[in-house]
């Protein structure tokens, strides 16, 4: 499967500090897109495939064409979760965010666009840029610390299949969904 979505696997000589900078930020981004929508991680893999250092894959949702305020910003949430984790755990975020960014900023974009912003209802083009960026930076804003706040508390399951994931390279949800089970207990 991994295979089809991002091509073959990419020979890269790849530093050991990076290849755990990148486990770090696709375990964030499992972390929290497993806390949005339970049982939603499949696969979890730091192998090089295409352009992608490592990648997530989630079980297919159902097919939806509308969604709500709340769904929107947990897809954001689960954008913003590598770059979390890195900042959490190595003190800074790195390059490897850029693509997950401006998706979040695409989807935040649509809350204001939808009338689902503190805004209300508003014509998009008419509105001052400086409001617009406002707006936008609120949205991502909340969503941020709402990641920082998940990536804290379980710090230490982040550490513990981050190191795992360098180990094996790929790993199932399953094993993540393992761990927040134990830690619940």
């Amino acid at each position: 499967i991994d295979k089809v979505i991002l091509g073959e696997k990419i020979e890269r000589s790849i530093k050991k500090e990076e290849y755990k900078r990148i486990a770090l930020h696709e375990t964030g981004h499992a972390l929290v897109g497993e806390l949005v929508r339970p049982k939603s991680v499949a696969t979890i893999t730091i192998i090089p495939r295409g352009k992608a250092m490592g990648y997530i894959r989630h079980v297919p949702e159902k097919d939806s064409y509308i969604h709500t305020r709340d769904y929107i910003n947990g897809q954001i949430a689960v954008l913003l979760g590598g770059a979390i984790a890195e900042e959490e755990i190595l003190g800074d975020r790195s390059t490897g965010a850029l693509n997950d960014f401006q998706q979040a900023v695409d989807l935040a974009k649509t809350i204001i666009e939808s009338g689902m912003s503190s805004l209300g209802i508003v014509s998009v083009k008419d509105l001052p840029g400086n409001i617009f960026h406002d707006v936008l930076k609120e949205i991502i804003n909340e969503q941020e610390e709402k990641v920082r706040c998940i990536i804290q508390k379980y710090r230490d399951i982040v550490i513990a299949v981050a190191d795992y994931l360098l180990e094996k390279e790929r790993i199932s949800g399953q094993y993540l969904r393992d761990l927040l089970k134990a830690a619940a207990n």
